[in-house]
C-alpha cells in the first residue's frame, strides 16, 4: 500500500477539514493517508507521496504551524528527487499578488531541491468556493490518476 503524507498549514482550521476529506477519499482507493499539522524531512522520506495543503496568511505568508517544516526543507542540502509531491493552496483572490503565495513559495522550495511534482499545484480561491469540496473532488480524480 502506498503511504501518502498530508502536511497541512492552517490558520483557522478549514484547510485541516479539507485534508481530512481528501484523506477519506484516498483511503477508499486503497492508500494509507496520514494528516499532520507538522512534519519533518525524515518523515516525508518514509512516505511514497507528499501532499502539502496550505492556507495563505498575512501578506502571502506560510502558516506558522508548518513554517519549521518548510524551513527544514529550505535549509537542507539534500536532493529530494525521490520525493513525489503535490500542493493545494487556499487563498483569497482579493489579496492580488499574494493570492495563494504560501503554496507558490513551497513549490519553489521543493523545485529548488529537485522534488518531483506529480500534478501541477492547485489553487483554490476561497472567495469563489466557500465550500471547496467540488474543486477538491475534481482534483482528487486527477491526482489519483497520476499516482
Amino acid at each position: 500500500m502506498k503511504r501518502i503524507l498530508i502536511v497541512v498549514g492552517s490558520v483557522y482550521g478549514s484547510t485541516i477539514q479539507m485534508a481530512n476529506y481528501i484523506s477519506r477519499k484516498l483511503d477508499k482507493y486503497g492508500y494509507v493517508a496520514e494528516v499532520t499539522e507538522s512534519s519533518s524531512l525524515e518523515n516525508v522520506k518514509k512516505s511514497n507521496l507528499l501532499l502539502i495543503m496550505t492556507a495563505t496568511t498575512g501578506q502571502g505568508d506560510i502558516p506558522q504551524n508548518i513554517t519549521p517544516f518548510v524551513d527544514e526543507i529550505k535549509e537542507s542540502q539534500e536532493d529530494l528527487n525521490d520525493i513525489n509531491y503535490a500542493i493545494i493552496s487556499f487563498g483569497d483572490s482579493g489579496y492580488g499578488p499574494t493570492f495563494c503565495n504560501s503554496g507558490r513559495t513551497i513549490q519553489s522550495i521543493l523545485e529548488n531541491r529537485n522534488g518531483n511534482c506529480v500534478i501541477p499545484p492547485f489553487e483554490i480561491d476561497t472567495v469563489e468556493y466557500l465550500d471547496p469540496e467540488e474543486p477538491i473532488n475534481i482534483w482528487c480524480e486527477n491526482y489519483i490518476d497520476k499516482l
